[in-house]
């Protein structure tokens, strides 16, 4: 009785690297087993009070293009027609 083959690699790599070997993508968030108790307790709560007061952002003016403004016949002229 002849010896049967175990595993041939042939032509896998090169399948591999043809769509680009890619790093394991990194959790999300990091698990919090393990920290420190007090920590933790103070994170819920300033998660939990920070919902009740969100920070007011004052709203950003854009920059004046430089361009003449429409009418609302869109010509961009004043006709006295």
């Amino acid at each position: 009785m002849g010896k049967s083959k175990n595993h041939a690699t042939h032509n896998q790599l090169r399948k591999r690297h043809r769509n680009g070997t890619k790093k394991p993508q990194s959790p999300k968030y990091e698990s919090l087993r393990g920290r420190e108790l007090k920590f933790l307790k103070n994170m819920r709560f300033a998660e939990k009070h920070s919902k009740k007061h969100p920070k007011k952002t004052p709203e950003k003016k854009l920059p004046d293009s430089g361009f003449p403004k429409l009418s609302p016949e869109g010509n961009g002229e004043s006709s006295g027609q």
